[in-house]
């Protein structure tokens, strides 16, 4: 469970495999995939035997419409959400007082939040913007 630290925003489609090697696809997956939100995740490359072709998932599930997805993917509106959920994650923290994981979580958004807007204002992630009239 993510209480609260995934932003489902993030999430577009769900792919799945069917295979009797679990524990081996999903280090399998988690290596090909490296999800942001895998701290503690050890990836190994090594891991090839999983009865699975990542390339060829048993199906996937679509959760939104191809309308909501470019919608999702306007600079505008991705740094908006972000910066919505960066807020949430900060209430939660101040009033829960969540894990360590979740306070990595935060700076994780604030990252990819810093991406977002970089991009909508046309800039360098590093750049000092020079605000004019």
């Amino acid at each position: 469970m993510s209480y609260g630290r995934l932003d489902v925003w993030d999430i577009a489609y769900v792919d799945w495999w069917t295979t009797e090697k679990k524990e081996r696809a999903e280090q399998h997956l988690l290596t090909h995939y490296r999800p942001y939100l895998n701290f503690t995740a050890e990836y190994d490359s090594a891991v090839t035997q999983t009865g699975i072709d990542i390339g060829s998932p048993g199906g996937t599930l679509q959760l939104i419409t191809e309308d909501e997805l470019e919608y999702r993917s306007l600079r505008y509106n991705r740094s908006k959400q972000k910066l919505e959920h960066i807020l949430r994650m900060i209430d939660k923290i101040k009033l829960a007082d969540h894990s360590a994981d979740t306070r990595r979580t935060l700076y994780e958004h604030k990252r990819i939040f810093d991406e977002n807007v970089a991009e909508f204002l046309g800039v360098e992630n590093t750049e000092q913007v020079e605000l004019t009239d």
